[in-house]
């Protein structure tokens, strides 16, 4: 019987947030004898706490844990992320809003050049004001605009790109 399944039975097979249904060995358990007979299986070792105790996770590569849990980045949800995010509101409460783990939300706002790498977030709060005519969407840009450049040009473009839109006016004018 492979090593693994023989450690599935000895210490039962269990879900663990975020890694999957994995194995999870106590450290103390663990030999190190093990590894390269569970790599050749084709098993991942993870590493991580549960309980309080430091365990080792054993995964089968097959078995990551599924993404469908959570929608792929389509353009109309990087649409309601950016609109969220110009309102000024915080990858948690965008996460929230849209359903979303917060993780997800704070890479693709930080591929997107929407969020200071290596800067503290500040705490999430409601929108400072509501756009709803153009004449407020303008004041609004404006006001982003004066906040951000030069330092975030990256968001500048993307803001003055979707005033343009909003505007009804080309994007390449």
């Amino acid at each position: 019987m492979p090593l693994f399944e023989q450690l599935a039975e000895k210490f039962g097979l269990k879900q663990i947030d975020p890694f999957g249904t994995v194995v999870p060995v106590p450290s103390k358990d663990y030999m190190n004898m093990w590894t390269s007979q569970l790599d050749s299986e084709g098993v991942q070792i993870l590493q991580g706490r549960l309980d309080g105790k430091v365990c080792f996770f054993l995964r089968k590569k097959s078995n990551q844990p599924q993404q469908s849990s959570q929608p792929e980045w389509t353009p109309e949800l990087v649409e309601k992320l950016k609109l969220l995010r110009n309102q000024k509101l915080g990858h948690r409460a965008i996460a929230k809003q849209l359903g979303l783990k917060e993780h997800k939300v704070y890479k693709k706002l930080k591929e997107l050049g929407l969020i200071a790498v290596g800067k503290k977030q500040k705490a999430d709060s409601e929108p400072v004001s509501t756009v709803n005519k153009p004449t407020d969407l303008l004041g609004e840009l404006i006001s982003s605009l004066n906040l951000l450049y030069p330092k975030h040009k990256l968001a500048c473009k993307v803001l003055l790109q979707n005033a343009c839109v909003f505007m009804g006016e080309n994007k390449n004018e």
